[in-house]
């Protein structure tokens, strides 16, 4: 099978491509950086050069491949200063745009597009059980994953099925949150963030892997909640990292020394979002690590 990922050098993607390969499948990347991409994957995989900002695009590696996995986009971590906003946004939106605008013109089409979302769909929602069926939420994040999801449905009317992953905290041991929270929990700073109350969905990254397998090899469209079952609020997520790492935890830091230090970003560590992946159960996946604190022994006890 031929799949077309984009973000294949980031986090998610290196652990698709290199799953991927291991099963034999031929795997193409499209990266605005080939010369950063080449020195992180593997010499096997086929690169090709994209910029969505500058329609930049190459439409007949886009409408020969059998599957596209898109989840290229601005990291959100940092100060949304209104360049950052307009990163974050353009990114995805144009990003999304422009694969799904090479599917107008020819009759040669994938078997399926899988694009990236999030659970900052959302919004910040206190206690309530959030389920693909939920409604969007008003603040920045909500309405660009909102936006995101309408660019990738226009596949479908073109002929191709499409499905949006609305994925939580992807956790693993070579990058992400664990990689920016690990090295504060072991120097002794595990706190909550804010009350601690609030919902953080998460999902560990092999997974994660094993959704998207599971989306080629079924007849799924639509949104799904990527979320582990055992959604958790904030202050369990720093226990049970402060046990693994054998180290106490703080009291808290306060909601709007949050803000101070990191604008608008600091929205999502203190908004709760109790998400279920209704759809994944509904269907039967099976995940490999459902609780909490077996993805962590796996991650890094182990």
């Amino acid at each position: 099978m031929k799949i077309l990922i984009t973000g294949g050098s980031g986090l998610i993607g290196k652990h698709l491509v290199n799953q991927f390969l291991s099963e034999g499948h031929t795997i193409s990347v499209l990266s605005r950086n080939i010369n950063k991409a080449s020195k992180v994957l593997s010499s096997t995989v086929l690169l090709y050069h994209w910029d969505p900002l500058k329609n930049i695009c190459p439409a007949e590696v886009v409408v020969n491949s059998d599957v596209i996995i898109h989840l290229a986009g601005e990291n959100i971590v940092g100060w949304w200063n209104k360049k950052k906003r307009s990163l974050i946004k353009d990114s995805r939106i144009l990003g999304t745009r422009i694969l799904v605008d090479c599917f107008s013109h020819t009759n040669q089409k994938p078997k399926k597009l899988i694009s990236a979302s999030a659970v900052g769909y959302y919004g910040d929602r206190g206690d309530e059980v959030l389920t693909e069926n939920s409604s969007t939420g008003k603040d920045f994040l909500a309405v660009i994953c909102k936006e995101w999801e309408e660019e990738s449905n226009r596949s479908m009317a073109l002929g191709v099925p499409s499905v949006q992953l609305r994925t939580g905290i992807v956790l693993s041991n070579t990058g992400g949150a664990l990689k920016r929270l690990v090295p504060l929990w072991k120097f002794g700073l595990a706190t909550k963030f804010g009350d601690g109350n609030q919902w953080w969905p998460w999902i560990h990254i092999d997974d994660f892997v094993s959704v998207v397998k599971f989306v080629i090899e079924n007849e799924i469209t639509g949104t799904l909640n990527v979320s582990a079952p055992d959604s958790i609020r904030q202050s369990e997520f720093a226990y049970h990292l402060a046990k693994v790492l054998n180290r106490p935890v703080l009291n808290r830091v306060p909601k709007f020394f949050l803000r101070m230090i990191l604008g608008e970003l600091a929205l999502e560590m203190i908004g709760s979002k109790r998400v279920i992946p209704q759809r994944l159960m509904n269907e039967e996946f099976v995940f490999k690590y459902p609780d909490f604190r077996d993805a962590l022994n796996d991650l890094i006890a182990g």
